[in-house]
This record gives structure tokens, C-alpha cells and sequence, in this order.
């Protein structure tokens, strides 16, 4: 490997989306075994606060929405008040999903000067089935299913219509009916029999595809990634980026199970919806931001309540570097260059939003000079980030 090169020769860390489910589901059954484990961020949170279950009623979720989602929801069966508090970005965010799904559990929330506040004596079910709101996020209706073992009655539920990021919830679905349990499915109405107990007590979850994305851009403008052990058949959404990257002209090859990502010094444009894929956005727009013409990315309305609003922040980003991108509604179109003109040295603020984090440090790669503030977010999704990029600096 020459100086400025990347390379990447090994596994990706443990999925945290996965291992977040995994250990909500421990605490249901404290003796289901975990193989693998993870220093991000939100599985931290979770874990703390399944190991305080029984002892604490308050819960610090920092900046993590899906802790926070998953934790409110599995406390939801649980007797008592229980207080969640966190950053500002993440006590900012809508509560209207949260309020309209646990209402009609019987479960109350409410925001304090402190966090949010759940009142709760266990799940009572107002109707005949439970109304679950999916138009910005799927993961109330994942916590939902999540928390569903060892119920006192049936549940029935259903999705509004075209779910937001519908595969997550697929992912959600599969995982927990390969833990034993069983979910009947009428398109968007769901059925979930009382009395269920887990049948799988050992598991290991798959390589993070979002890690795996995100080192596939560095290797597609800098050199070279070879990731061993790929899983084809993987519950993750992000699964599909190989497949993007090859609609984009890059070279991509399976030998056996490696999975082979080169160097591509022409990149086509991309048209693509990104609605059940939000998390590929910042990346893949840098990516589009180096192709010869104009892509097209659209299905990113429920981008604006992540850990930013990362339309806003990558039309920033974009835009320290000289590159024309328009976002209009739940559209974003960017007219990328192979060639950029001569760059200001210019400070690109994450504002704590770690993809914001990798799309920024992978334009940098490219020797722009912007410096990227709040490195650390990183620590949400991938701690390890650093540990590979910092060789090609």
C-alpha cells in the first residue's frame, strides 16, 4: 500500500442494530446468550440499563434514539414511573409517535424540565388492536414486537401504510421468529399469540453492514477493501450496498465468502430511493458528489429527525466543496464532478451525528481541507472508524 492508500482485509464489527435487539430480549430472559458484543455507544446504554432493570428507575439515553425507543417500550410492561433523560438533540425529537403508541396501552408519557416521564401499571390494551405509528421511524413498531414475550393476552397490531424503513422491522420480524417466536402476518395487520417463551437461547449476530458501507467508500475513492466472512443472506437492509456501488460502475467481486470492493477513477451517477436505507445517505451522497452527471436520491423526509437533520447537514457539507445539491421536499439531487476546483479550508461541524462524522473525514481523505469537528460521534456506530482511516492520513 502506497502513502494516502486504503486498505481493509478483515470482519466488521458486530451488528449494533442486531445486538440491540438481542439484548432487549436478554432482558426477558437473562439466561439467553449474547456471542458477540460491541463498544458503540447505544449498546452501552442498553446494556446498562438492562443490568439496572430491576434497581433504577431513571435511565440516561444520551443521544441515542433507538435506546431510547427500545428502553421506553420495554419499561412500558413494568409497573411504576420511569424517567429517561438525555442530550438535547435527542429530547428535541418528536414524542407524538411514542405518545400515540403507548395510549393505547394504557401508558402514559409526558416531557419534564428532567426528560421524558412514563407512567405505566403494564400493558392494557384500550381497543382490539394497537394502531402502531411507522411515518417516521419502524423502530416503535420493532419495540413493540421486541417486548412481546410472556404476554398475559394477544396482541394485535398494525402499520400505517408504506412504513418508513419497512426491511428494519422485517429485520426485527425474522430475528425474533428465529428466537422462537411466533408472529402471524396479513400485510400490514400483525397477530401475536399470548404466553410466548424464547426456544433459541444461544446467538451471534451478523457483521455491521453500515460499518462494512462505510469502509467501501473509502475504498472505492482510495483504494481497496477485501471483507472476509460476507454474509449474503443477512437480515440487515444495508445489505443492498453492494449492489448500489455497482450501479455506480464500481468494481465489486465475491470470491467465495469475500467480498472484494476496488478503487473506481469513474463513478456513474445514481438514481435511487433511499427510504428504507436512511442511514447509506451522507456516504453515498459523497459518492454521487465524485460521479460525472447528476443523481437523483430520494425517500428522505424521515432524514431531517436523526441525530441531526442530515439533509441540512449534507447539503452543508456538500457545499464547502463546491458542489452543486439541491434538496427539494423528499428529493436531492447533485450534480457531482470527477474533478473539484480549488477548495477553502473550511471547519465542517457535525453537530454529534457520526454519519455526518464519516462522510465529512471521507471527503477529507480526498486532501479537501476541511477539518471535521466532533469526531468522537463516531463512538455511536463505530468506534473503530479512526483505527482504519487514520492509516491513508
Amino acid at each position: 500500500m502506497t502513502k494516502n492508500e486504503f486498505y481493509f482485509l478483515g470482519r466488521a464489527p458486530f451488528s449494533k442494530s442486531l445486538l440491540n435487539r438481542a439484548w432487549i430480549i436478554k432482558s426477558w430472559f437473562p439466561d439467553f446468550l449474547i456471542h458477540g458484543d460491541s463498544q458503540c455507544e447505544d449498546i452501552l446504554i442498553i446494556k446498562k440499563a438492562i443490568e439496572d432493570l430491576k434497581n433504577k428507575t431513571e435511565f440516561n439515553c444520551g443521544l441515542s434514539g433507538t435506546a431510547f425507543r427500545f428502553l421506553a417500550v420495554r419499561m412500558s410492561r413494568e409497573t411504576g414511573q420511569f424517567l429517561f433523560k438525555g442530550q438535547a438533540p435527542l429530547l428535541n425529537r418528536p414524542l407524538k409517535e411514542i405518545s400515540t403508541l403507548l395510549s393505547q396501552l394504557s401508558v402514559f408519557v409526558e416531557k419534564t424540565d428532567k426528560g421524558f416521564l412514563i407512567s405505566s401499571e403494564g400493558w392494557k390494551m384500550q381497543g382490539d388492536y394497537v394502531n402502531t405509528p411507522s411515518q417516521i421511524t419502524s423502530q416503535y413498531a420493532s419495540a413493540l414486537v421486541l417486548n412481546s414475550w410472556n404476554m398475559d393476552q394477544d396482541l394485535y397490531f398494525s402499520l400505517n401504510r408504506n412504513p418508513v424503513s419497512y426491511p428494519y422491522f422485517k429485520m426485527t420480524l425474522d430475528f425474533v421468529k428465529n428466537l422462537g417466536l411466533t408472529v402471524q402476518e396479513k400485510g400490514t395487520e400483525f397477530f401475536i399469540p399470548k404466553g410466548q417463551s424464547l426456544k433459541l437461547w444461544n446467538y451471534t449476530p451478523e457483521q455491521d453492514k453500515s460499518c462494512l458501507f462505510a469502509l467501501a467508500c473509502f475504498a472505492v475513492l482510495k483504494g481497496q477493501a477485501c471483507f472476509l466472512d460476507w454474509e449474503d443472506n443477512s437480515l440487515q437492509p444495508d445489505n443492498i450496498f453492494p449492489k448500489i456501488l455497482k450501479d455506480m460502475g464500481i468494481q465489486v467481486e465475491t470470491r467465495n465468502t469475500q467480498l472484494i470492493i476496488s478503487k473506481c477513477e469513474s463513478l456513474k451517477p445514481l438514481n435511487i430511493n433511499l427510504k428504507d436505507t436512511p442511514d447509506l445517505f451522507p456516504l453515498l451522497c459523497v459518492l454521487c458528489a465524485k460521479a460525472e452527471g447528476a443523481s437523483e436520491l430520494t425517500g428522505l423526509s424521515h432524514l431531517a429527525f436523526k441525530e441531526s437533520n442530515r439533509l441540512e447537514k449534507t447539503k452543508e457539507l456538500l457545499d464547502l466543496c463546491g458542489i452543486s445539491i439541491q434538496i427539494q421536499d423528499n428529493r436531492c439531487l447533485i450534480q457531482g464532478k470527477k474533478t473539484w476546483s480549488e477548495i477553502t479550508p473550511s471547519v465542517f461541524n457535525t453537530e454529534k451525528d457520526h454519519r455526518m462524522a464519516m462522510a465529512g473525514e471521507l471527503i477529507a481523505s480526498l486532501g479537501v481541507p476541511i477539518t471535521v469537528k466532533g469526531k468522537d460521534s463516531v463512538n455511536k456506530s463505530f468506534p473503530e472508524f479512526y483505527s482504519f482511516i487514520d492509516l491513508i492520513r
